[in-house]
């Protein structure tokens, strides 16, 4: 290509850098003004994404600088990481403005096409920016929660570390390649130049399948910690469940494989790319949520106003709860409705504000270093703490 484009006249060249950026079908005319896209989907999606993520992180700041008083490195890994997610949403609401989303490439020039492969270039580059500072993060956060108490470094300690290592590795060659995928490197978004290329499509679908298997590690790693704790079963699925939200992170990843391999082998770029940047725009909307989720049940048991709502939520599911209890029992003998009557008052709270987490919902409580040691055991391991601390994070129930 670069050969043909260099022996066209200048008249040429003009008149195909104005024309299609790629065959359209039989039948069918280019629409440079106002072709069909998916803007409106793709708008909410980014726009809801970004909230998300900042409304998540700003709980965890406040928890962390409020109710903790203690900013960890990982805490500045959030936050570096949030701010990089944002020049990521920049550029794809970027590319969103022109072409557009869902845009099929013979409805763009081949003169626009040069931006939007330098925007979606930068955009892949800062993906794994974004999810290299994320996932450290959330490594070292699980270190505190769950690792090393007293001292002990645990076999949960070193695969923390070693995954931070293999994150490490595997995003900075990710980075260097999309970095250096051609020489010159503006051959990336200049097919016309003279230069050399990797194949940087064929990158992405080795990196999604690579970057799904680490997901799905990350997303079994603290499960086995909460299941081996000396809890009852009631208490390990609330916090199974406030840890299990990579499963959404997975689910992105695994789309995001699925998306890479059409982004690789169809010619239609701008129409593929599309699907493509919504999975991993969705991975690391997952990634904040699952770094700071964590941080609510202590942000709503240190904060009086978010304690009257979840108080009144329960109040009336408790009420709904006795409401379908009687209408259930109708019918039956006045003997066992009555029988039922009494274990429903008996199980009633007699305050209906929300004061403490109820038994059934995770919070992270300080606990004395003087406690038992029984109280933290773990089958394999024991619960983490930081040693310049009075006090251990300590995840588990508080009874009201």
């Amino acid at each position: 290509m670069e050969a043909l484009y260099h022996s066209l006249t200048p008249a040429q060249k003009e008149e195909f850098l104005n024309g299609p950026g790629l065959k359209p079908p039989l039948g069918i005319v280019p629409n440079f003004d106002d072709p069909p896209n998916g803007n409106a989907l793709c708008y909410s999606v980014l726009l809801l994404s970004i909230c998300v993520s900042t409304i998540v992180v700003l709980v965890r700041t406040w928890a962390r600088i409020f109710c903790v008083k203690k900013f960890r490195l990982e805490d500045f890994f959030m936050i570096a990481a949030l701010a990089i997610y944002a020049g990521f949403i920049y550029i794809v609401w970027d590319c969103y403005l022109h072409p557009g989303s869902f845009v099929h490439q013979w409805n763009v020039r081949v003169k626009d096409l040069k931006p939007f492969f330098k925007n979606i270039n930068v955009a892949c580059i800062l993906y794994g920016v974004a999810l290299l500072l994320l996932k450290v993060a959330i490594f070292l956060d699980w270190i505190h929660i769950f690792a090393g108490s007293q001292g002990i470094r645990g076999g949960f300690y070193w695969a923390c570390i070693g995954n931070i290592v293999v994150n490490f590795v595997f995003y900075t060659v990710t980075i260097f390649v999309m970095i250096f995928a051609c020489t010159p490197r503006s051959k990336i978004w200049n097919q016309s130049e003279e230069g050399t290329c990797v194949n940087i499509f064929a990158v992405n679908v080795a990196s999604s399948v690579f970057n799904f298997v680490l997901d799905l590690v990350m997303l079994g790693m603290p499960q086995r910690v909460i299941w081996r704790l000396q809890l009852s079963t009631k208490r390990k699925v609330a916090i199974s469940l406030l840890f299990a939200v990579g499963v959404f992170g997975c689910v992105c990843g695994a789309l995001r494989i699925v998306y890479s391999i059409p982004f690789m082998k169809s010619p239609d770029k701008s129409y593929t790319v599309s699907s493509f940047a919504l999975s991993g725009m969705g991975e690391m909307t997952a990634g904040f949520l699952v770094l700071c989720v964590p941080s609510i049940p202590k942000l709503v048991k240190n904060t009086t106003f978010l304690q009257k709502i979840f108080g009144r939520l329960q109040s009336w599911m408790d009420s709904s709860s006795d409401k379908q209890t009687k209408i259930s029992r109708m019918g039956l003998p006045s003997w066992i409705r009555a029988q039922g009557e009494r274990h429903a008052a008996r199980r009633r709270p007699e305050d209906t504000t929300y004061s403490e987490p109820d038994e059934h919902i995770p919070t992270i409580i300080s606990i004395p270093h003087k406690l038992s040691q029984s109280t933290m055991n773990v089958k394999n391991g024991s619960v983490g703490d930081d040693r310049n601390d009075s006090s251990v994070e300590f995840i588990t129930m508080q009874q009201v």
